[in-house]
């Protein structure tokens, strides 16, 4: 959203910050400012804010009048209502729009849920021209094209207000005893021509506004998103119908997001407005064109109408000041919250105080445009929020006297820890697959991915692509014979949801009876489960084994109901390089009864930082034909850097580098 500063300041008597106070202000308060850019035209200059405004507040910040407010109760000031033009003044009629007669319109809503309320206005006597000087500069500055008087005064108000407009020439629409517009669901495969001159074939849960007297029911704009070309103002033009409509929000995202077409307005409304801003901006959009877009006689309102529904209820939200406590966890003195509430727009009433903390029940009027204010938690963020959070006190816990090493947990619990305690010791890992699969019997409403659409009915198949991860990168895991891993979680099947367990075993290398090593390694397992959990398991199937926790705690009742979780201070975090690894190995021959440690100090102290594993896989003692012996040492080596991709050359530089070391010692020799 581009916000202008010189806009903003048209709300306060007072001068604002400067720029980029500003800017700071937002972004520690309130939104993101993603840039400040200053802003030329002529002798006039301006600074115009990208601020991020985020879905929870574009009810009522995705317009000037709505920052402004913002600004308003994070400074303490109060703000005018009304934003004032030197050139015109104050944007508004004299008096409200209920004086004008309502006879020569009529408004049709066919589903009022769709549509929840259609103000209109008739003006007649407009002279369609250019713009003021003053309104061609607010529309520049935040990147919009000057239309003409008419449809400019629309957008000034929708930037002013957020409240979206549009303007109908009303000479182009049927006149029978009156005007009357319909709004409905469009016919299938109904085409329109909107403004940007694309012609869009429509479906039936699309909302349309047309013209009732017409036999056809001629449409005239995409109901939220953009308008048509058969009501076009143009020069021509000398009387508008102007609307100020509050659509709903799903199906104006539904149609624009259908049709490929998103606007200013339909982004507006499709994160909802509150339809009591309809009049308002109907007033105000109607008081800009008499006043900029008068003909010789001048522009006169001739019709009014307002159909909605039932008038919208103020949420009313109770709470304590306690709970304000209770949630932000320190205490803010009462009268600054009530000051805080106030700053915010909404209506305070104390009751009575209780007991000798002084506690009260606060009932708090959350203001028509705060939307995305409804339970009492959104209140005392708020309150946390324009307090500020730089503000919250240091304070030390308090002090704990019940216990936390005895937790009751399920039975299934308790063994999955000790199945993990038992696992570990025997040198298996425990990894972590996706619970989200391609294919399953439970489909996600909302996937996160094409290819992850619905929820996992075993473990084994994710296991299975792990334990080839695994043995790609078995070098830099430091592992030279198998890969050994297992994964306990949820997996959805039949219907329901079970705790599973599953194991993988795969060599890394060719191993002389592989097959038969991997049957018993499984069958050493299988066997301490039995005996630990007094059960008979089904026999493991080759590289993967998968079975229910559930079958394992058949007999739970041996079970302790409580599991004792020590607390371990060496668990640390190692960030995964998301560059490739390099291998390299080196073999040197070193007088009899130098060891190893000896040779690798020496290794990695030329290698340097970019060793991040290492393994001595072969060893063997040779005698010269002299009876003297030397000991030949082979050592595994894998490269890796967190920043970026390693090249040959630079690891045959540091091999080098290695060799040279070595053979400079004293009786030793690369092999």
């Amino acid at each position: 959203m581009k916000i202008s500063y010189n806009w903003l300041q048209t709300y306060f008597d007072k001068k604002l910050p400067a720029p980029k106070e500003l800017a700071e202000l937002f972004t520690m308060y309130a939104f993101e400012v993603e840039s400040v850019e200053e802003y030329a035209d002529g002798e006039k200059s301006d600074h115009i804010f990208d601020v991020k405004i985020l879905p929870n507040r574009a009810h009522d910040c995705l317009s000037h009048r709505g920052v402004a407010r913002e600004v308003g109760t994070l400074l303490g000031r109060k703000i005018k209502e009304d934003a004032y033009i030197e050139d015109v003044g104050s944007v508004q009629l004299q008096s409200g729009l209920d004086q004008f007669s309502n006879s020569g319109l009529t408004i049709q809503r066919n589903d009022t849920t769709l549509c929840t309320r259609y103000s209109a206005a008739i003006i007649r006597g407009v002279k369609v021209g250019p713009s003021p000087t003053w309104l061609v500069e607010r529309l520049q500055s935040l990147g919009q094209k000057s239309i003409n008087n008419v449809v400019d005064a629309t957008n000034f108000v929708m930037f002013s207000l957020g409240q979206p407009l549009h303007a109908f020439g009303l000479g182009k629409l049927i006149e029978k005893s009156g005007y009357s517009i319909l709004v409905r669901n469009a016919k299938e495969g109904e085409t329109i021509t909107a403004l940007d001159g694309k012609t869009y074939t429509l479906s039936p849960d699309m909302l349309m506004i047309t013209d009732a007297n017409c036999k056809d029911n001629k449409a005239l704009g995409i109901a939220g998103v953009k308008g048509g070309t058969a009501a076009e103002i143009d020069a021509s033009t000398t009387a508008i119908l102007l609307e100020s409509a509050n659509f709903d929000p799903i199906s104006v995202r539904m149609t624009a997001k259908k049709l490929g077409l998103r606007t200013d307005a339909s982004q507006r409304f499709e994160n909802g407005l509150t339809p009591e801003l309809t009049m308002e901006a109907l007033q105000m959009v109607c008081g800009l064109i008499v006043q900029i877009a008068g003909g010789e006689g001048g522009a006169t309102i001739d019709a009014v109408v307002d159909d909605r529904n039932p008038a919208f209820a103020q949420t009313i939200i109770s709470l304590k000041y306690s709970d304000v406590e209770n949630l932000l966890g320190f205490a803010i003195p009462h009268k600054k919250i009530v000051q805080i509430l106030h700053q915010l727009g909404c209506g305070v009433q104390e009751g009575q105080p209780h007991g000798a903390s002084g506690d009260a029940q606060i009932i708090v009027t959350v203001p028509y445009e705060r939307l995305d204010l409804t339970i009492k938690e959104d209140i005392i963020e708020e309150i946390g929020r324009v307090y500020g959070f730089f503000n919250v006190p240091p304070l030390q816990p308090k002090n704990s006297t019940g216990r936390i090493d005895e937790v009751h947990v399920p039975l299934q619990t308790i063994a999955a820890d000790i199945i993990r305690a038992v696992l570990t010791e025997r040198g298996f890992n425990e990894v972590y697959t996706y619970t989200f699969r391609n294919n399953g019997e439970r489909e996600l409403q909302n996937p996160i991915a094409s290819d992850k659409k619905y929820l996992r009915t075993d473990l084994a198949s994710g296991l299975s692509e792990s334990l080839t991860l695994n043995m790609y990168n078995a070098p830099l895991l430091q592992i030279h014979d198998f890969v050994k891993i297992f994964e306990i979680g949820n997996v959805f099947k039949d219907d329901k949801e079970t705790l599973s367990l599953a194991l993988a075993i795969a060599p890394v290398k060719k191993i002389k009876n592989s097959d038969q090593l991997i049957a018993d390694m499984f069958t050493d397992v299988r066997a301490v489960f039995e005996k630990m959990f007094n059960v008979s398991l089904v026999a493991p199937k080759a590289t993967v084994w998968e079975i229910a926790i559930e079958d394992i705690v058949s007999s739970a009742a041996q079970l302790p109901h409580t599991f004792t979780y020590p607390i371990d201070n060496t668990i640390k975090y190692k960030k995964i390089s998301p560059y490739p690894f390099m291998l390299r190995d080196i073999a040197v021959f070193v007088p009899e009864g130098i060891v190893s440690d000896a040779v690798f100090e020496i290794v990695k102290r030329e290698v340097g930082e970019l060793l991040v594993s290492s393994a001595l896989f072969d060893v063997f003692t040779k005698k010269s034909e002299d009876g003297s012996a030397k000991t030949s040492y082979a050592y595994s080596l894998v490269f890796q850097s967190n920043e970026r991709t390693l090249s040959d050359d630079e690891i045959n530089v540091v091999m080098e580098r290695v060799t040279k070391a070595l053979n400079e010692q004293d009786g030793w020799q690369v092999r």
